[in-house]
């Protein structure tokens, strides 16, 4: 899915490194915290430069991040009818709690080693470190 981002592309003689390579760089800096996560630790484990760690990372976080349309879309109201119909219908209740409800909401945050370089407040949380708030909303009739 990030494969066709711009991001991706140069207009150089220097090939930039695989894809997959790079996915592979982020999704394993991401998934280790503490000494295992630095950047030299990174380069050591998949035998490239720290510039090749900071740039795969920075550049699958935005190819990662121009996917948010594809993923997150309000409902119409159209859908939103259907979804509390759908509710009322399971509890066999005209009038209750959810009577007007028709999402679920749940989410965590996944800390990251470093603040990333690219609007790097933004990921600072409450608890003095920098992650992802990972946020998923499902309306209850599509499970």
């Amino acid at each position: 899915m990030i494969s066709d981002h711009i991001i991706f592309t140069n207009n150089s003689n220097q090939l930039q490194a695989p894809i997959k390579l790079q996915l592979a760089i982020t999704l394993y800096h991401l998934g280790h915290y503490g000494n295992s996560a630095d950047v030299w630790g990174v380069a050591h484990m998949f035998g490239c430069s720290e510039g090749l760690v900071a740039k795969a990372t920075d550049y699958c976080f935005e190819a990662i991040d121009a996917l948010y349309d594809l993923f997150a879309w309000p409902l119409t109201e159209a859908e939103k009818e259907i979804k509390k119909q759908w509710m009322r219908d399971q509890l066999g209740m005209e009038r209750n709690l959810w009577c007007e409800g028709y999402m679920m909401y749940d989410g965590t945050i996944v800390v990251l080693y470093h603040q990333p370089s690219h609007q790097g407040q933004g990921y600072y949380t409450c608890k003095a470190n920098y992650g992802l708030n990972v946020q998923i909303g499902n309306a209850p009739s599509n499970l």
